[in-house]
């Protein structure tokens, strides 16, 4: 049935319901486009009339379009509300855009949206489910588009240019002219437009258009005003008729990279021969395999419907020739007067000598008819049947009982050597016995064509070579004999027998060509490659004559040439097995010998690439390079030739990165020895003569081949080769190979044309001369994200100066390098983790740092698969990729771990756990959801357990692990279970991440996929996965051991699996669990139903068997013994039927009782089990292997849980648990099969027996009790007694920023108040701490600077997407208003990709840091934080919540506890609560009046940002008036609240930590005239702090007074950032944040403080933290800020008017006086 496509309103609207509709009532569904700039705007349209748009009423429509037919212009008029926008305001062309006076075919179709240019076979493939019939051909007038608008009389300043037929990207540059007038190209009414939207981008963005955000099929001028405009359909119509496979792989390809010699070729028809599969994807495996897998099934779909009508095809005939017959007999006169009529018709002869055909005497009395075959020519009969046959194919011509079909065999060889002579005639007359008539009224002449189909043939082929050694193909002998041919393989030239063999393989793909018996298929072992020479194979013609024994004939008719193509094939297996077993010496003979420059090509391309991959993969001493260099000198042919140049330049390009490389590393990074690649040693002869040979191939002209070597190989090898430069802990000077390396890079840039690895080479070799950059150069590359540009500079003063020190931005920036060639990857590991540690220890504000981290893990984890494909690709040995596999592992699991290494974390969080676990009782277990049956027995059946014993549970997909989404769902859990993840990073991450927040995580396995056991072997796979699938699976163990390793502990499904982990596990003394594989409660339901006796009487009823598809490793058990031995049974058995549930692919013997067999392919788990139910016996066939042994006993628990007797094979995963012939029968053989069944058949009795223990044992063996043991033990266990007996309370602090990032001084306070709680002895309590974190890390670089308006429309659009929509030109229908209610409907916010989380502790209290986009401080509210408290809070039930200063957060938390009746106070820090400003300092340097909730504006406010700033102070009063306590910080502070009509305050000065430490010497008593006063001011460079009045003072003082200034600069991120200035002569030094447990040192290295705020602090720590380290202060009389020095009895500071610069130029000049006096007390 064909799928009903997206169609216009009007596609169906017919001329005359046209007529009757009033089209002022007609509302148009097109985007509204009203503005008033549009109306001297024209819209130009160029499609099908079902299609056309309705723009802004007020504009100017061109209607172009290739439809004929008097309903078009109706229907134009219609859809354009032609009527409504003037008649005058739309022309209609009835053309096609082209050359002017030239005609094209309009092809118009069932589909009317899909009408133009196009026929039918172009674009059927687009969406093949559909159901596309072409109804008319028109030849159509072509015109110029210009033209066709310049006829049209409109005013074309603007045009809206609008495409929905025929080739877009031709139509536009036809069109060029137009383009400057053209404000908008809008193809979203195009069907097929997605096909070309990648070159329109292309050619559209070098004419100045540009695609507008979130928009498809629509670009839009650049200089152009386009408010207003949108695409007038959305989705767009090529969204929605183009098959989403299809539109997957049209995004996944560049059509570009499918041209080569096609150039002329359309991207139409191009995309339709990648789609049908004529050009094969280029994309990378995951995608290449999934998309072809869902082509394939896309385009069989389609097919299958086709196939259907061929494999009915001989009835359709056979219908025709009825038909005609009928008519022929309706027709005579007198046909309605006979009463009696035979009815008939011969409808083959076939290669079984049967005659076959149908006779209907029912006319001639009851009875079965007889049939007598009589040959004409020889007058005498040669065969007797009757007509007994079912045809009901013939009640569709009226025959009322159908079995009058006949199929009779005619024996005599004489009348069939007759049929094979061609000069013979020969005609039937079949005679039909009641009414002596002759069936057809005629003698039947054998037509030629079955005569020709009748003469015995050989079918076959040669399908080509199974790896090195096996030629693979089929042959049909049935015409010759039914006995199991033979074969002889001969190389003709050499006249040699070099192979024979049998014909014995299942080829169930040959069906589809009529085959009866598949099992005709050969692979037959050659000597031909162990007795002959490379030189004999590749140089010489190769002609292989593979003779069938029964008939003597050649497979193919002649003998099958083995051509150079093949030969290529051939070759790369060759080569890797030579390799592989150190037979090299095989190659290297060829190589000494050949002249063959098209094979010693291919075969130098191999060894350099081979060579390539091992440099890459760090094994640069097994490079190969030497054989080639060895048989250069041997054969001088490997120089002479493009091909071979071409070789050579690749080899010496290798053979140079080699060189460098081993020259530079002197850290032995890459452990290169030039003595073991190349059997000499490395000296300066060697460098030059490298060089030299490569400068003399440099202008060579340069083939693909190569240019893919260069990226694929050379590429990384020289990236590899600048990391490792970099990577040195000691720079010397590159003299010795500067030649060299200015020759890779001259040929790097030509004629590579990798210009950015010759721009590379050239800077290192410059800054050979260059002997300093400033470090302000290097912070420029660094904020500037030129991560080569610090490199180089870096290396470059490293390399003058002596200096080695390497930071983390210097070793971050090298990741690019490094991170394509996994060689480096362990070192530059190892130096990260060096200084990883200290950088944030030191600098923990750049927890960016964690961002790059997390980078190089993702691209260590995507490369190392890159890498691990190619390796396989080039045929590299296992051991060698699993070693490659190891090695990445440990890289990736240092990553993970790296990100969270602060060192007091494990100390900490220790503490954490101490305060706050009793018991596990939230669970995340996160498996595969792909793998259905693995998800509902690795999860949801732990899922149902679990909850079942009250506990909490959530379950996610492996792939959320790729996002830093999880981390919602980690914070959630108290425990982890991993269920059979592969070790990639991001799982390493996520265990790590785990860990970090004191979570056990459980790794959990069922399968043996961690052993090199794994997997079976090939052979048992039946052909059913290809050779390269199975050598992926073979090196995939490591990954499933990596996580086995990581976890805490494991759990396994069997006693095998766990005896399997303790031999392979790193660690002896992790604990390994054994939790059995349990009834799925669908499966328990039907259990119950076999507790009562009378359930199984029905058993004894049916006798059908089942059997399931399995894993892909079982399928040649099935073939080779139990498919022999069922086809026995159901022969011997005729009431036995046969249930197969899944995909499996049947011998072609079946056939013969194919009428008793049901195959259901697939099925939920549900209908499974039903079908289970119904049969008697279950049959489950596991090859005998390592990983067999290892499974669970499903099968066997399903089935006797189903009251089904089990046949098993003798694997462990059955015998452990079962007992033969007391629970289960156990088989191997084919006799055992079949012996088996029969006892089971013959004796009812005994099969109940033994399926009634069987449900017994499995009852008692899968008990859901041994589940909650399991749990409960697990919940339980490890559980840490509260030592303290002290009541709990759980306690959240809420903070913009928190410790180490402690940033401010309510920062501080907030600290002091947490380590107070910690420190408690009358209360446990568990703390948490919600924060920011300061650089984002976890959304990587992210600039904080966004305006008000920007997060304003990015925090509405979360809100306003459910109030606005946008409405296509299609029709309502249910399902558009289904979408609209959805639209409409509230949502609930997901948080979990808009907040990312990290987890961190410090002194006992958990610190739970977000990171969020930033935002202005001032904003009040965020939806996403909002969402994210929502489920936090719910999980954590805090007693109390305590908010500090809550900007970035804004008040979301606490609007969230207040709807969730959390108790909370809130500490007002500063004036965040009553202004937009919340130092209370306008933009222009004025105090405001914070009870005007309007003075924050320096001008005029507008209405609405009136009504913001009231809105603002509304929500976040009603949020203070509903909290627990107000706490202002100072008395001072109450007040400047009170004013702001803040009520019931209390007052809770903040504590203050004494800064006076113990000094190993003493100031100075007397001062003398030369000391220099340091004076320090630490409120940064903001206006409210009174740094612009602080530099307006020192400007003013008298020169060379004895003072130094230290300002703090809070833009700085670390102690080496510093820098310093002058001041009117002053030294004026800019550090960093100084970390608070070095605030003590800081203060005692100065004199004097100097804190000159203009707004009214609320607390003024500094102040008095300055004061207790013994400090002058110099304070404004601002708020809280003088009151230590005002309420102080001694003199100990300096008190000025705020904002008064003369107070403060004069408290500066007073200084040494003041400090003298000072020193005297």
């Amino acid at each position: 049935m064909a799928t009903s496509l997206p169609q216009p309103s009007n596609y169906a609207v017919s001329f005359q319901s046209i007529k009757r509709v009033k089209v002022e009532e007609l509302k148009c569904k097109s985007v509204s486009q009203t503005n008033s700039n549009q109306n001297n705007i024209l819209y130009a349209y160029i499609g099908p009339a079902a299609l056309c748009p309705c723009p802004n009423i007020d504009s100017q429509l061109v209607v172009i379009t290739g439809d004929q037919g008097v309903w078009v212009e109706p229907l134009i008029q219609l859809r354009s509300q032609k009527v409504a926008r003037g008649e005058d305001n739309v022309q209609i062309k009835h053309n096609i855009i082209g050359k002017s006076g030239t005609t094209k075919t309009w092809y118009s179709f069932n589909h009317p949206f899909l009408n133009g240019i196009f026929p039918k076979d172009s674009i059927n493939w687009c969406n093949p489910a559909c159901n596309i019939e072409s109804t008319s051909e028109d030849e159509i007038t072509a015109e110029k588009l210009e033209i066709l608008i310049q006829e049209s009389g409109f005013n074309a300043e603007k045009i809206y240019l609008c495409i929905a037929q025929g080739n877009p990207i031709l139509t536009i540059k036809r069109a060029k002219k137009l383009l400057p007038q053209c404000i908008a190209i809008d193809l979203s009414l195009h069907p097929h437009a997605e096909i070309w939207q990648r070159s329109i981008d292309q050619y559209l963005s070098l004419k100045s258009f540009k695609q507008p955000p979130q928009t498809q099929l629509y670009w839009v001028h650049t200089a152009d005003d386009i408010h207003g405009l949108a695409p007038l359909m959305q989705p767009s119509q090529s969204e929605l008729f183009l098959n989403k496979t299809i539109r997957i792989l049209l995004n996944s390809i560049n059509l570009e990279n499918y041209r080569k010699d096609e150039n002329q070729i359309s991207d139409l028809e191009l995309s339709r021969l990648i789609a049908i599969g004529e050009r094969s994807i280029q994309s990378n495996q995951s995608i290449r395999n999934l998309l072809s897998i869902r082509l394939k099934t896309l385009f069989n779909r389609v097919n299958f419907s086709s196939s259907q009508v061929l494999m009915f095809g001989e009835n359709t005939i056979k219908g025709e020739r009825i038909n005609a017959i009928e008519a022929k007999t309706s027709n005579r006169e007198d046909s309605i007067q006979l009463p009696q009529e035979l009815r008939g018709n011969i409808d083959s002869l076939d290669k079984n000598r049967s005659i076959r055909g149908w006779v209907d005497s029912s006319d001639f009395g009851e009875g079965t008819s007889e049939i007598n075959v009589i040959w004409k020519e020889h007058d005498r009969s040669i065969a007797i049947g009757l007509a007994d046959i079912d045809r009901p194919d013939l009640k569709q011509i009226g025959i009322v009982n159908t079995r009058c079909g006949f199929s009779i065999e005619i024996s005599e060889d004489e009348f069939f050597r007759a049929v094979e002579d061609p000069n013979q005639s020969i005609s039937l007359c079949l005679i039909e016995s009641k009414s002596g008539q002759i069936i057809g009224n005629a003698y039947w002449q054998i037509p030629e064509h079955i005569r020709k189909e009748l003469i015995p043939t050989l079918r076959g082929q040669v399908d080509g070579f199974e790896g090195a050694h096996k030629i693979r193909g089929w042959v049909d002998s049935s015409d010759f004999g039914k006995e199991i041919s033979e074969l002889d393989v001969l190389w003709k030239e050499q006249n040699q027998l070099v192979g024979k063999g049998i014909v014995n393989i299942d080829r169930p793909d040959l069906l589809t060509i009529g085959l009866q018996n598949t099992q005709c298929g050969f692979s037959i072992e050659l000597e031909l490659f162990r007795s002959f020479t490379l030189i004999d194979i590749l140089d010489g013609p190769i002609s292989l004559s593979v003779i069938e024994h029964k008939s003597g004939q050649l497979i193919g008719e002649q003998p099958w040439e083995v051509t150079d193509s093949i030969k290529v094939d051939l070759l790369d297996a060759l080569l890797t097995e030579y390799i592989n077993e150190d037979r090299i010496d095989y190659v290297e003979n060829y190589l000494y010998q050949s002249s063959n420059s098209f094979f010693t090509t291919i075969i130098r391309r191999r060894i350099l690439e081979i060579s390539a991959i091992r440099c890459i993969t760090g094994r640069w001493n097994e490079s190969i390079i030497s054989l080639i260099l060895r048989s250069k000198a041997v054969n001088q042919q490997l120089d002479y030739g493009s091909n071979s140049e071409s070789a050579s330049r690749l080899e010496l390009l290798l053979l140079a990165t080699i060189l460098l490389t081993h020259y530079i590393d002197k850290d032995k990074i890459n452990q290169i020895n030039i003595k073991e690649i190349l059997g000499e040693e490395f000296n300066d002869d060697l460098i030059l003569r490298v060089g030299q040979q490569l400068k003399e191939r440099q202008f060579i002209g340069l083939q693909n081949w190569e240019r893919r070597f260069w990226q694929h190989y050379l590429r990384p090898i020289n990236f590899a080769l600048i990391a490792t430069l970099f990577l040195q802990s000691n720079h010397r000077p590159l003299n010795g190979v500067a030649s060299l390396l200015d020759t890779l890079a001259s040929v790097a840039e030509y004629p590579f044309g990798s210009n950015e690895i010759a721009h590379f080479i050239r800077s290192i070799l410059n800054v050979q001369h260059v002997h300093y950059f400033e470090q302000g150069y290097i912070q420029l590359a660094q904020t500037r994200n030129d991560r080569f540009g610090l490199l180089l500079a870096t290396y470059a003063n490293h390399l003058h100066s002596g200096s080695q020190d390497q930071d983390i931005h210097y070793l971050a920036a090298t990741i690019d390098f490094a991170g394509g060639a996994p060689t480096t990857y362990a070192y530059l590991i190892q130096e990260l983790q060096r200084v990883i540690p200290a950088h944030l220890n030191a600098n923990p504000k750049q927890t960016i740092a964690k961002h790059w981290i997390d980078r190089f893990g993702h691209l260590v984890s995507n490369e190392t698969q890159s890498m691990v494909g190619q390796m396989l690709r080039l045929g590299q040995s296992k051991s060698d990729v699993i070693d490659f596999h190891n090695q990445m592992i440990v890289a990736k699991q240092s990553l993970a771990e790296m990100i969270w290494c602060q060192n007091n974390s494990t100390e900490m969080l220790d503490i954490w756990r101490e305060k706050s676990q009793s018991h596990i009782k939230r669970w995340l277990i996160i498996g595969e959801m792909d793998l259905t049956q693995c998800w509902m027995y690795r999860v949801e059946q732990k899922r149902d357990q679990l909850e079942q014993i009250g506990c909490d549970v959530r379950c996610i997909d492996h792939e959320d692990l790729k996002s830093w989404s999880f981390t919602h769902d980690m914070i959630w859990a108290e425990a982890v279970i991993v269920c059979r993840l592969p070790a990639m990073y991001h799982v390493f991450r996520a265990i790590a991440f785990a860990r970090n927040c004191g979570l056990k995580v459980y790794a959990e396995i069922d399968d043996l996929l961690f052993t090199p056991d794994y997997p079976a072997d090939y052979q048992s796979y039946g052909d059913s996965i290809p050779l390269s699938q199975y050598k992926n699976l073979c090196v995939d163990y490591p990954l499933r051991l990596g996580i086995l390793n990581y976890a805490d502990e494991i759990i396994v499904s069997t006693n095998v699996l766990a005896e399997c982990c303790n031999r392979i596990i790193e660690d002896e003394q992790k604990p390994i669990h054994i939790l059995p594989n349990l009834p799925l409660n669908s499966l328990q339901s039907i259990s119950k139903l076999y507790q009562a006796d009378h359930s199984w009487q029905r058993k004894d009823e049916i006798q059908r068997i089942a059997l399931t598809s399995g894993t892909l490793s079982h399928k040649q058990i099935l073939k080779e013994t139990v498919y022999p031995a069922i086809i026995d049974i159901l022969k011997s058995y005729p009431k036995v039927e046969l249930t197969i549930i899944g995909h499996v692919d049947l011998p072609t013997e079946i056939q013969t009782v194919e009428n008793r067999i049901t195959i259901v392919p697939f099925t939920d788990y549900k209908n499974y089990l039903q079908l289970l139910n119904e049969c008697t016996i279950m049959l489950v066939p596991l090859e005998v292997h390592p990983t067999t042994h290892g499974k669970s006993a499903i099968k066997w628990m399903e089935a006797s849980l189903c009251g089904v007797t089990s046949i098993c094979s003798p694997v462990r995963a059955y015998t452990d648990v079962t007992t033969n012939g007391e629970d289960v029968v156990i088989a191997e053989s084919m006799d055992d099969w079949r012996n088996a069944m029969i006892r089971l058949l013959d004796n009812p009795k005994d099969r109940e027996a033994i399926a009634k223990r069987a449900f017994t044992s499995a009852n008692n063996l899968f008990n859901n009790k041994n589940a909650i043991s399991f749990w409960s033990d697990k919940i339980n266990k490890g559980t840490i007694q509260e030592v303290f007996k002290k009541a709990t309370k759980k306690i959240l602090v809420i903070n913009v920023f928190f410790a180490p990032q402690s940033i401010g001084g309510a920062t501080r306070v907030a600290q002091d108040y947490v380590k107070k709680l910690s420190n408690d002895a009358t209360t446990n309590y568990n703390i948490t701490v919600l924060c920011v974190d300061y650089a984002n890390w976890q959304s990587g670089l992210q600039s904080a600077d966004k305006t008000l308006k920007e997060f304003a429309n990015e925090s509405e659009s979360i809100k306003d997407q459910y109030s606005t929509s946008i409405f296509s030109p299609t029709s309502t229908t249910s399902d558009e208003i289904e979408v609209l209610d959805e639209k409409f409907r509230p949502k609930k916010i997901d948080c979990h990709d808009k907040v990312h989380i990290d987890v961190s502790y410090w002194n006992g209290a958990r610190v739970v840091r977000l990171n969020i986009v930033p935002k202005p401080w001032h904003v009040h509210e965020d939806p996403v934080v909002d969402a994210f408290c929502e489920e936090f809070f719910a999980t954590e039930s805090f007693d109390l919540i305590q908010c500090h200063c809550c900007q970035i957060l804004t008040a979301s938390p606490l609007i969230v506890a207040r709807r969730m009746s959390i108790p909370y106070e809130v500490i007002l820090h500063d004036a965040w609560w009553m202004s937009h400003e919340q130092f209370l300092i306008s933009a222009a340097g004025r105090v405001i009046n914070p009870a005007d909730p309007l003075d924050h504006f320096d001008q005029e406010p507008t209405e609405e940002e009136r009504d913001l700033a009231f809105e603002r102070r509304q929500i976040l009063y009603g949020i203070l008036e509903d909290a627990e306590r107000r706490i202002a910080v100072s008395s001072a502070f109450k007040e400047v609240c009170e004013l702001a009509g803040i009520a019931d305050i209390s007052v809770q000065e903040n504590e203050v930590t004494s800064m006076k430490i113990a000094l190993s010497e003493e100031k100075p008593g007397n001062i003398d005239h030369n000391y220099a006063f340091k004076i320090c001011h630490i409120g940064g460079m903001s206006l409210h702090k009174g740094y612009q009045l602080l530099r307006q003072a020192v400007h003013q003082l008298t020169p060379n007074l004895p003072f130094e200034f230290t300002i703090i600069d809070h833009r700085l991120s670390s102690a080496a950032d510093r820098y310093s200035t002058t001041w009117n002569g002053y030294e004026i030094n800019f550090l960093a944040p100084i970390p608070m447990d070095e605030m003590s040192i800081f203060y005692s290295n100065h004199d004097v403080l100097i804190a000159p705020s203009i707004w009214p602090e609320s607390f003024g720590l500094v102040s008095r933290e300055a004061l207790s380290a013994g400090l002058w202060v110099i304070a404004s009389n601002s708020g809280a800020l003088a009151e230590p020095i005002l309420q102080s009895s001694q003199h100990v500071g300096k008190v000025i008017r705020p904002n008064q610069l003369q107070d403060l130029i004069d408290a500066i000049i007073e200084i040494p006086e003041m400090m003298k006096a000072k020193s005297f007390s």
